[in-house]
């Protein structure tokens, strides 16, 4: 019993992490003000990548549902974690709106719904009913904290390095930080 306990923390705790990667929605105020102070984009050009984000990111749930449950999630959550890393790294290359769209809104959004709609149910499956309240509202809460780290990370990286280099290091963090997590989902 301690086993299966230590694995659904394990599960649990990769959840959570997995969502502090998956937090990079949030950055789009910061970076859509870069944009247009350093790059010239009028405020609907810098606005357009973030709404198409969220709306393909809301077709994670629906699109993964049932194939999370028959292939497993893990699949689901890397596939997702890989859309969001090279969405981050290809949308440093941005060279203009219609670029950012594809690679922000598109690769990123796509990846944050497949991830995040795979992660909650992959963990609340190892817990009794009677926590699964709790564990879903600390797996979720990963993703709202997100922003908490990520938006000073964020600042500072695009006043120290550039938007390229920010999209770069967030690009290889959300790779790096989110692979071997989804690794621990089953």
């Amino acid at each position: 019993m301690k086993n299966g306990k230590q694995k659904a923390y394990t599960k649990l705790a990769a959840g959570v992490g997995i969502n502090l990667t998956l937090g990079v929605l949030y950055l789009w105020s910061i970076i859509s003000k870069t944009l247009g102070a350093d790059h010239g984009w009028t405020t609907q050009q810098a606005t357009i990548p973030y709404p198409t984000a969220i709306h393909l990111c809301v077709q994670g749930p629906p699109t993964t549902g049932r194939r999370q449950d028959r292939f497993g999630p893990r699949r689901f959550v890397l596939t997702g974690i890989t859309l969001v890393g090279l969405g981050l790294l290809a949308s440093g290359f941005a060279s203009g709106p219609l670029w950012m769209i594809l690679t922000f809104g598109l690769l990123v959004g796509l990846g944050v719904g497949f991830a995040y709609a795979s992660v909650t149910p992959a963990v609340m499956k190892w817990f009794h009913r009677d926590s699964k309240g709790l564990v879903t509202g600390l797996v979720v809460a990963g993703f709202a904290l997100a922003s908490a780290y990520l938006g000073p990370v964020a600042y500072y990286l695009i006043h120290g390095l550039g938007i390229s280099w920010t999209f770069w290091f967030l690009g290889l963090f959300a790779l790096a930080a989110g692979s071997p997590l989804a690794l621990l989902l089953q």
